[in-house]
């Protein structure tokens, strides 16, 4: 298996995308998923799970308490310590992360203190994408969600072997930014990349068929439209209840199934693509 980043340019849906997919691919599938949050600790795709909110700091953003200087015994924090002493190893990953499904899906929460944009940038060797690779030793597959990137070629700059999913709204002017980067980016990079319209309205001028045939992409596209009940869900930090409640596909339609069903298109297509991007990987590697 492979690496999956959840990446957006700024409006953070890529977080509910990064976790509705790490739960339907934990109910779903029988591997061993890591959901790892490159962001600050209680944020992003802890917002909507129970797992990191109920582990979450209790003191405000202005408090300089205990709990704002004391070193974390789990989460990013603690596997960037193990891993800058040379400790972190396959058989100890997960015991430094928080269990979302029993056996299938754990959560690896983000880093409590100092600046993220002064943590370790992409290819430093105590830096969080380090921590993804390592966990591809103890995991079928990693997904993580990086909100402190904003670019697009920082974004494909990750493992040679990382799918990136660009969260996009159906907005024109994003659109026109996304795909005129992307033209600059080199077909390898172009590869590994999979859109993703969040929340979708198929009813909208710029639908899935159009965006292709407008901007000429042969990239896969998908969109995961708006339920409300999924929102309460996600607000109730209780995303991953609302997935088990409806496991087995309700055949009503209505935005709750179309939304349900297109979690489901995505994360075949991800495993999809990747176990592709392993394999190619590892051809190029023994080239």
């Amino acid at each position: 298996m492979s690496m999956v980043m959840f990446w957006d340019p700024g409006h953070g849906y890529a977080a509910n995308v990064a976790a509705a997919c790490a739960v339907t691919v934990g109910l779903h599938y029988p591997l061993r998923v890591l959901l790892l949050n490159d962001g600050r600790h209680g944020s992003g795709v802890e917002e909507g799970l129970r797992a990191g909110s109920r582990h979450a700091p209790e003191s405000g953003p202005g408090d300089t308490g205990a709990m704002d200087t004391r070193l974390s015994e789990y989460g990013a924090d603690a596997l960037l310590r193990l891993s800058a002493s040379g400790l972190l190893t396959k058989a100890n990953y997960s015991d430094y992360t928080l269990p979302v499904i029993r056996g299938r899906l754990d959560l690896a929460t983000g880093v409590r203190a100092g600046d993220l944009r002064g943590t370790s940038g992409f290819g430093e060797g105590e830096g969080l994408l380090e921590l993804a690779m390592a966990a591809e030793q103890s995991y079928d597959l990693v997904l993580r969600h990086a909100p402190r990137i904003r670019e697009l070629p920082e974004a494909s700059a990750g493992s040679e072997g990382e799918i990136v999913v660009a969260v996009l709204q159906q907005r024109r002017s994003q659109l026109d930014d996304f795909f005129a980067a992307l033209a600059n980016q080199p077909l390898a990079g172009r590869r590994k990349l999979c859109v993703v319209l969040a929340p979708y309205d198929p009813g909208c001028a710029l639908n899935l068929a159009n965006l292709k045939r407008r901007y000429r992409s042969d990239l896969p596209v998908h969109g995961i439209p708006y339920d409300t009940e999924f929102a309460d869900a996600w607000n109730d930090r209780d995303v991953l209840s609302f997935f088990r409640r409806y496991r087995l596909l309700p055949k009503r339609g209505g935005s709750r199934e179309a939304m349900l069903s297109c979690c489901r298109d995505l994360s075949r297509n991800l495993l999809e693509l990747a176990g592709q991007a392993a394999g190619q990987a590892a051809r190029e590697r023994g080239a």
